[in-house]
């Protein structure tokens, strides 16, 4: 079984690109606290805040809805390493039915109310963040409604 995803730094745009990877792993509880805690050591390591990108390009086609379910509410507590980390200004990536349910679900208010920026390609994703970081806006913080 591989490891379902991929965690890679990329230092110069203060951003973690996490590539979710088929096959999806089962115990996708687990894949959430690896992923969250490889990203974690780096992120101790700096005083910056991060942009995460979740890329789901590789598995938006998927039916993923049982696993997002279950990843959902280890995700919006706010815990380190996590998309909810306030270190971490998260960004998704991907198009499809499965990624829109993900994106309405974190919307709702028992999953925190967030409001995720979503994006058709990692490119489009990636030209955001260069364009924030060439502007000297930063990372913003992560986005809620207001209650």
């Amino acid at each position: 079984m591989g490891r379902g995803y991929e965690v890679i730094k990329l230092p110069d745009l203060q951003t973690f690109h996490v590539r979710y990877t088929q096959p999806l792993r089962e115990d996708i509880e687990n894949a959430q606290r690896e992923i969250a805690e490889e990203i974690v050591r780096e992120l101790d390591a700096s005083s910056e805040r991060w942009y995460r990108i979740n890329d789901l390009t590789d598995i938006d086609s998927g039916p993923i809805f049982s696993l997002v379910v279950r990843a959902m509410p280890l995700e919006v507590r706010g815990d380190p390493g996590t998309s909810t980390d306030p270190r971490i200004s998260t960004l998704f990536v991907g198009q499809g039915p499965s990624v829109q349910i993900l994106i309405d679900g974190l919307k709702q208010g028992q999953y925190g109310g967030w409001l995720p920026k979503l994006f058709p390609t990692l490119d489009t994703a990636l030209d955001y963040i260069r364009n924030r970081l060439a502007a000297g806006d930063g990372v913003e913080a992560q986005s809620r409604q207001q209650a």
